[in-house]
């Protein structure tokens, strides 16, 4: 036999072998369909009936056949299903997850397992997956749960009747009733209540306090840094507020600027009201007539001005914006008293720190304007204070205070009889005439 012709035997066995085997695969993978599809058909019977652990064993092995994407996709989805209303959450979020990576989880898949997650606390689990839902779907759903889960809080207790807010509220002089003292953060005591004035502490740690009508200044360790005995000046008569390296203070009647052992500086500027200084000016109130003042030159920057709003810790501006009232309408201003936006409302607050700026329209709702004066928070409160760590303090219509979120997002189940603004993660509320302090932590932007 030639050469040729034991090719051309080769090449035909060759083809009948080929044949042979696409054909016994093809009637092997009819029979795997035949057999996913029969294990299917059982267990979407017993799913009917609501005999979730009878249909779970039998959609897992029929997920264990390999035939199409699209046919192991369904199998999944209904495997999925059967999980969840078994309530299998662990295996149902592992399916999510995976499908996550894929693009291919669904905005209910992303909700199920988010709220799962944070039912078992794994926090880190819920934040990363509802990114990747946001990031995937841009679902509006997904972004308000985000909103309001990405805050969690707790509330510690105190024996206090009023705690002053401060800028960054990790010193905070608080009242029991009778004396001040001061807390940390965490209501810890650093300083026993033994004062009948206290102030802030400033940048450099030093606070002004007054004990049996004697003024000093101390330290966070409650050691005396400074004290008005000048046997040749007046004597201090109250306190108002510390900034920088400096308090504010009572004498002869007015209020002016004093360093820590009560020495009188800039005396050109003594007012019969003051708010705590910042940004280089001091907004100050003398014979009914509130002004912008600057530090460095002693110059009137703006007058005219019938009141300001003042923010929780004392001041008028924080990140060069202010609220003042002219003509009987607010304006938004910078330190310079310079309109930052043409539009004005009929009542405003005080920017607490980054974020919208709290305002009232003509009918006496309020709402939350962002610093370019657009309205982003729709008005609709008794009453509010301006953003702060990315929260607010509302009154709503029950006359309770509550939290809520830049998406206008409540994220406190509590209300409150009190709310004041957030500081360092820190805020104060208020019932049966006892105030608590209120911890929260921040997942993410």
């Amino acid at each position: 036999m030639g050469k040729k012709k034991i090719v051309v035997i080769l090449v035909l066995v060759l083809i009948l072998l080929i044949g042979w085997v696409l054909a016994l695969k093809a009637v092997t993978h009819m029979d795997e369909i035949k057999k996913q599809d029969q294990l299917i058909a059982r267990a979407d019977n017993f799913m009917g009936r609501e005999l979730y652990v009878r249909a779970i064993p039998l959609y897992e092995e029929a997920s264990k056949i390999k035939t199409t994407n699209e046919r192991s996709f369904a199998v999944e989805t209904r495997l999925m299903t059967a999980y969840y209303l078994h309530g299998d959450y662990a295996k149902y979020a592992k399916i999510v997850e995976k499908r996550a990576e894929n693009n291919t989880a669904t905005v209910e898949d992303y909700k199920n397992t988010f709220n799962y997650y944070v039912e078992t606390f794994s926090m880190s689990k819920a934040f990363a997956l509802i990114h990747k839902g946001i990031d995937q779907t841009g679902d509006e759903e997904l972004k308000d749960l985000y909103e309001q889960y990405r805050y969690t809080y707790k509330i510690r207790s105190t024996k206090f009747a009023y705690i002053a807010p401060t800028a960054d509220n990790k010193a905070m002089p608080a009242f029991d009733g009778e004396k001040w003292g001061y807390i940390s953060s965490d209501g810890g005591i650093l300083v026993p209540a033994i004062y009948d004035e206290a102030t802030a502490f400033t940048s450099d740690g030093i606070a002004a306090v007054a004990k049996d009508g004697k003024y000093y200044a101390i330290n966070i360790a409650g050691d005396k840094y400074g004290v008005d005995d000048n046997p040749n000046t007046k004597r201090i008569e109250g306190l108002a507020y510390s900034f920088a390296s400096y308090f504010q203070a009572k004498k002869d009647g007015k209020y002016g600027i004093f360093d820590y052992d009560y020495n009188q500086i800039l005396t050109d500027l003594q007012f019969d009201v003051v708010t705590r200084s910042s940004h280089g000016v001091l907004v100050a109130c003398k014979d009914d007539q509130w002004g912008i003042y600057s530090l460095t030159e002693g110059t009137l920057l703006l007058g005219g001005i019938e009141d300001v709003a003042i923010n929780s810790y004392g001041s008028v501006f924080r990140d060069n914006r202010g609220m003042v009232k002219i003509n009987g309408r607010w304006h938004l201003v910078n330190t310079a008293g310079q309109d930052i936006i043409t539009e004005t409302f009929l009542d405003a607050k005080a920017p607490e720190s980054e974020g919208y700026i709290a305002v009232a329209d003509d009918a006496g709702r309020w709402g939350f304007i962002n610093d370019q004066g657009e309205l982003v928070i729709d008005y609709q409160y008794i009453d509010a204070y301006s953003f702060s760590d990315h929260v607010a303090a509302v009154q709503l219509y029950n006359d309770n205070w509550a939290y809520i979120s830049a998406k206008g997002v409540p994220i406190s189940e509590e209300q409150f009889e009190m709310a004041a603004p957030f500081h360092g993660g820190v805020g104060q509320v208020y019932e049966n005439g006892v105030a608590r302090l209120i911890l929260f932590n921040y997942y993410g932007q």
